[in-house]
């Protein structure tokens, strides 16, 4: 996916996070909090490994999302997760067919 496309979907989650309750790190900044464990293996998503992450950040939960396009569509999966016990508590996914523009109304 282009950067922009990343970062127009990290913009339209922040819109829809409780501020008052939660916040959303910029995954370059998690990435540099975990880069100072000597406990933390990159890859872990779900499971007692992020122990680590609330361990180096705080953070209480883990808000995962995964993009993917082809053609003139794209999908996501957003999961959240909780760091003391790993695990899963929510998951949603979608796909977006986009039309071309001869056949848009």
């Amino acid at each position: 996916m282009p950067d922009e496309v990343k970062e127009r979907f990290q913009r339209g989650l922040e819109d829809q996070v409780d501020t008052k309750h939660y916040w959303l790190a910029s995954r370059a900044h998690v990435k540099q909090r975990m880069m100072q464990s000597t406990r933390w293996t990159e890859g872990c998503i779900v499971g007692p490994c992020l122990a680590e992450v609330r361990a180096q950040t705080g953070a209480e939960l883990v808000l995962l999302a995964a993009l993917t396009g082809s053609g003139t569509s794209f999908g996501y999966v957003v999961t959240l997760v909780r760091t003391d016990s790993g695990r899963v508590l929510q998951q949603e996914s979608d796909r977006c067919e986009r039309l071309p523009p001869s056949t848009r109304r």
